[in-house]
């Protein structure tokens, strides 16, 4: 908290935890300086409170996707697995898209299970599905 004397406003800043969305209770007290306009001598002073509430909201995270490279031999039989493609979210289930940019060289096609919490599996064949 901020207050510089003998401003009658102040102010406060909060972090919320990384990946936490909650309402939080804040209570203020506010102390004047009593008849002897002196804070250091508290036996005259007065306190008020007021509590408040301070919403953090939940944002969409981006999800995590880390670089990852897949090598093939030529001639390699039709549904050979080439890799497998790890992502996360903190709370979101995901969708895997593939665009096959070099259509006449490959064609994408399979099958991939998520480590989502839903568990669901996307099917994807030449070019771009869900």
């Amino acid at each position: 908290m901020s207050h510089t004397p003998p401003s009658k406003t102040a102010s406060f800043s909060i972090t919320p935890a990384d990946n936490t969305h909650e309402a939080a209770a804040i209570t203020v007290v506010v102390e004047d300086g009593g008849l002897d306009n002196d804070l250091a001598s508290t036996a005259d002073n007065l306190t008020t409170s007021r509590p408040f509430t301070v919403t953090v909201h939940s944002v969409d995270d981006t999800p995590i996707f880390n670089d990852q490279v897949f090598t093939i031999a030529e001639n390699s039989a039709n549904g050979t697995v080439v890799g497998t493609l790890t992502a996360s979210d903190l709370a979101d289930p995901l969708v895997y898209l593939i665009d096959n940019d070099d259509a006449g060289f490959i064609t994408v096609g399979g099958t991939v299970s998520t480590a989502s919490s839903d568990g669901g599996s996307y099917v994807w064949a030449n070019g771009v599905s869900r």
